[in-house]
Order: structure tokens, then sequence, then C-alpha cells
């Protein structure tokens, strides 16, 4: 059974699309161009979550049981179901809150996965 990550993220993310794309440049300035493999499409999506520890501590120890290279299911923000690792991420400590409770920042990259 494959994972599904259900946190909201905070507004705005800005996803970046790759199309893998194959170039050959000849001598006589024409370059022939070409798809490369059937899955020529990736894309990333660099995320931040704020909170306090309650909050923040279920979603890094999500990131951190797939251990980068394990994929799961995730929503990306144009709704498009897909499979996905997240590699690297950053806790970031701001200081308290007017309550006085500490309050921290992740943010991960979510890259495209191609199999579980």
């Amino acid at each position: 059974m494959i994972d599904t990550f259900n946190f909201p993220a905070r507004i705005n993310p800005v996803g970046e699309v790759t199309l893998r794309v194959r170039e050959t440049q000849f001598g006589d300035g024409y370059t022939q161009r070409s798809g490369d493999g059937i899955n020529g499409e990736s894309d990333s999506w660099p995320l931040t979550f704020v909170g306090d520890w309650d909050y923040i501590s279920p979603i890094r120890n999500f990131i951190r049981s797939h251990k980068g290279y394990i994929a799961f299911q995730w929503r990306n923000p144009l709704f498009e179901l897909g499979l996905y690792i997240c590699k690297t991420h950053q806790v970031t400590a701001l200081g308290n809150n007017s309550r006085g409770k500490p309050m921290y920042q992740l943010t991960a990259t979510f890259e495209t996965a191609f199999h579980p």
C-alpha cells in the first residue's frame, strides 16, 4: 500500500516542470530534438509548512519515514494525484508566537517519482 501525504502546505507554491529532451547540434546550425523516454515530464514543488511542533512533527516524521526514495501519493496544487519523493527538508525554529509557544517552519521539495 502506498502512503498518501495529506498535510496542507502554505499557499502559493510554485511548481517547476521539466521536460526531458535529447538534442544533437550539427555543424550547419541545425539542431535535432526528440523526447527522452516514456516519462519525459517531471515536476517538483517546494513546499512550506508553519506551525507549532505538534503540527510540524507528523509532517517531518512522514517525510523521514519515506527515506528520500520511497514514493508516496500527493495531490499537487493543480489537483493532479501523482507519486512523489522528498529527498531534502529543512526545519527552522521561528521563535515564540504571541502565546509563548515555539513555532517552526518546515520546507521540503517534492519531486515526481515514476514507481512506488
